[in-house]
């Protein structure tokens, strides 16, 4: 991956500076951000680069200001990641099944995975009807968790 961490999809709709929640800093505020439903992970290089460690320092300078620890946790992510994301080919993920109606038919068949971002999620009853074929063929309905969960095939 060229040295690189992580391996994603990556988006250019929205770049760091976008983000206002951000507070101007040392980053690249024209980086792209990934998706992050598919994460490739170099170990060995992840343990090199001190990853973790890294992630843990942002989450600890971000904590205290009363946001909620996922908002925390997303921004430390962006910056811990930030020029350690080696793009894959969009093919690798598809997102926003989970919130666009106009994702082509083609486009879903030609996808290594589906990513259903967004709040119609296909389990839940507001999921985008025709999107649910594609996760209901792979649900397995005798699987206890999901009977638990309540979920809507």
């Amino acid at each position: 991956m060229e040295g690189k961490v992580n391996g994603a999809v990556k988006s250019c709709s929205v770049r760091l500076g976008q983000l206002k929640s951000l507070k101007r800093g040392s980053f690249d505020a024209n980086a792209c951000l990934w998706m992050s439903g598919l994460n490739v992970i170099d170990l060995a290089r992840w343990r090199e680069l001190g990853v973790s460690e890294t992630y843990h320092k942002f989450y600890k300078q971000m904590s205290g200001g009363g946001e909620s620890r996922e908002a925390i946790a997303l921004k430390a992510s962006l910056l811990t990641f930030q020029d350690k994301v080696y793009a894959l080919d969009d093919k690798w993920a598809l997102s926003g099944l989970g919130h666009d109606y106009y994702i082509k038919p083609q486009s879903i068949k030609n996808a290594a995975t589906l990513h259903y971002n967004g709040n119609m999620k296909p389990w839940l009853e507001m999921g985008i009807p025709q999107y649910k074929s594609y996760w209901r063929k792979h649900l397995n309905r005798e699987d206890g968790f999901l009977t638990d969960c309540n979920v809507n095939p």
